[in-house]
């Protein structure tokens, strides 16, 4: 389980750093931030290809939801081509993985512009349903599965979103329960009888 953001018991690991003076407590906050930073280099390797995985699921999306748009407002118009705008600069990001997982963040412009897009397919949603009904085209079928996936590709987009928000946290901004403990511990040391405001 990642250690970002996971939640445990506050308490974890407080009886040993209750031993600690302030010099090991500075070095026990160290070394949580360091195995933090680490596993963030390790999750930021995993969203890069989720990425990848949901430009891939973005693609086979596209094609029949960009068809449905036949003769539309010009709403549905732009969102076609903010759509296309933003698999462009995926498939961009995807083809240079490493670099990709050392940024995924990079990604971010991309998926918003994505999300925008389906935001306007999914609000003129009833037009477009009605605008295929009355063609009556064998094509029908797979241009309204594509409106109808819209609700679980935005869902998709939004937690991969989340998700590398998660993984982009800036090292100063790092939160456990481990280091919170660590926090109190400090604060216990300044509190504490005999310490006075330099402590050890």
């Amino acid at each position: 389980a990642s250690r970002i953001g996971r939640l445990a018991d506050p308490d974890a690991g407080a009886a040993d750093l209750a031993t600690l003076d302030r010099k090991g407590l500075r070095g026990a906050r160290e070394a949580e931030v360091q195995l933090m930073v680490a596993d963030q280099a390790a999750q930021r390797t995993a969203v890069a290809q989720e990425i990848a995985d949901h430009y891939g699921a973005a693609q086979a999306h596209q094609t029949p939801l960009l068809t449905a748009m036949g003769e539309t407002g010009s709403e549905i118009k732009s969102a076609g081509g903010a759509m296309r705008k933003a698999q462009r600069q995926l498939r961009s990001l995807t083809d240079t993985p490493k670099m990709l997982a050392d940024n995924p963040r990079s990604a971010m412009k991309a998926l918003q512009i994505e999300e925008e897009a389906l935001e306007r397919f999914a609000r003129n949603g009833d037009d477009l349903r009605a605008r295929i009904a009355a063609e009556g085209v064998d094509t029908g079928s797979a241009r309204l599965a594509a409106l109808d996936a819209i609700p679980g590709r935005l869902e998709a987009n939004r937690a991969l979103q989340a998700r590398i928000k998660e993984i982009s946290v800036p090292k100063a901004e790092l939160k456990s329960p481990r280091l919170a403990a660590i926090e109190d511990a400090t604060d216990m040391l300044t509190e504490g009888p005999g310490q006075g405001l330099v402590g050890k």
